[in-house]
Formats: structure tokens, sequence, C-alpha cells
């Protein structure tokens, strides 16, 4: 199924029209980041990064919002989802679920696995690489969010050599997946790299001075 950027918008504007009539008084701001603030985003590929800061801390506010993002998720997006980023989502906290749903790939013929799930972790797998090297270079003070930027600044200042392979192939294979699908042993591999990426990254950072 074909996304246009038009799907991504009406989503966003209904779930922001969703949540604001009940909580206007409560919400102080919206911001939307990523791909989706700049602009660039890829229909049917990226995901959808909001914001939303509000007053106090309403359990009732984030249950409502969850219930508003799965409804419009599967009414603009069922082949996708979840396609609304969780807000604030830590990079570490993805690591374990990914290594938990993925530890069955050396045994499980991977054509088992449905179109919808390849999706999902290609998307997550993605996510894992490029949010983690723009985290790390954030920390030196370093900002850039698109991705084509994360990978030339990345490689620039890290010389490891595992390292700047994992992720030029990864984008690679994003730029690939704009427009095509992945083969199967291609995403195998992404998942992979994207565990192997974090756990190099953090042995490079406990073995160097940088």
């Amino acid at each position: 199924m074909k996304y246009s950027h038009k799907d991504y918008y009406d989503a966003v504007n209904e779930l922001i029209d969703k949540i604001t009539k009940k909580y206007k008084d409560k919400i102080c701001a919206i911001y939307a980041g990523g791909s989706f603030a700049r602009g660039d985003f890829v229909p049917g590929r990226s995901d959808i990064d909001l914001y939303i800061v509000v007053e106090g801390r309403e359990e009732q506010f984030q249950k409502d919002l969850q219930n508003a993002v799965s409804k419009i998720e599967k009414k603009y997006f069922k082949e996708l989802s979840p396609v609304f980023g969780k807000v604030l989502d830590k990079v570490y906290k993805l690591i374990p679920n990914l290594e938990k749903k993925f530890k069955w790939l050396k045994w499980i013929p991977f054509k088992l696995v449905s179109n919808k799930n390849k999706l999902r972790w290609t998307r997550l797998s993605f996510c894992l690489i490029f949010r983690t090297a723009a985290v790390f270079l954030g920390s030196k003070g370093i900002s850039v969010s698109k991705k084509e930027d994360i990978v030339s600044t990345f490689t620039r200042h890290i010389k490891e050599k595992k390292l700047c392979e994992i992720i030029s192939n990864a984008l690679l294979l994003w730029e690939k997946w704009k427009t095509e699908s992945l083969k199967d042993k291609e995403v195998k591999k992404l998942i992979r790299n994207s565990l192997r990426f974090v756990k190099e990254l953090q042995k490079f950072l406990d073995n160097s001075q940088f």
C-alpha cells in the first residue's frame, strides 16, 4: 500500500484536534521533530515524532493520548503501525527489546515472518543506528538530524572501521528502502548490525579518550 505526505499531515492534524479538544487548558505546546518537522520525510518509511508539553503529570492524559494514537494509526497507517514515535524515547531502551525479538533469527526461516513485522523491524533498526549516532554526536556538542549529515559527521569524527562501515551501509540501505523493499537477507543483516553498532560504539568509548 502506498502512503502520501497528505496521509501524514492528516494523521497529525487529527491527533492534535482530538487531544486539544479535551486537554486544551493543560497543553502548553506541541512540537514536531525529525524528518517530519524538516519536511523531508519519506511516506511509508519515516515515522512521526511529536512532543507534547503538558502541565503536571497527567496519567489520564497519557492514556487518552495513546488511545488516540492507536486509533489514528489504524485509520491512516494500518500496515505501518506504530508510526508515531514515542515521545522522548531513549535509544538504549530499544536494545533489550530488539535482542529479545530477534534472538530467534538464527533458526527460524525469515520468510515466515509477516511483511508487517519486517517493515516494523526494519524501521526500528534504522532508528537504532541513526539515533544512537545522533545522540552520541549531540553529547559532543554536535547537532545534526538528517541521516546524510549524521553519517558524514559521524564518520569524520569516529575512525573506527567497524562503526563507519555499519552506519555507511545503513545509509545505503535507507536510500534503497525509500523506493523499494529490502531483501530478507538485507533486513536480517540490518537488524544484526543495529545491535552490533550500539555495542561496538560502547566498546569504542570504553577504550578511548574521545
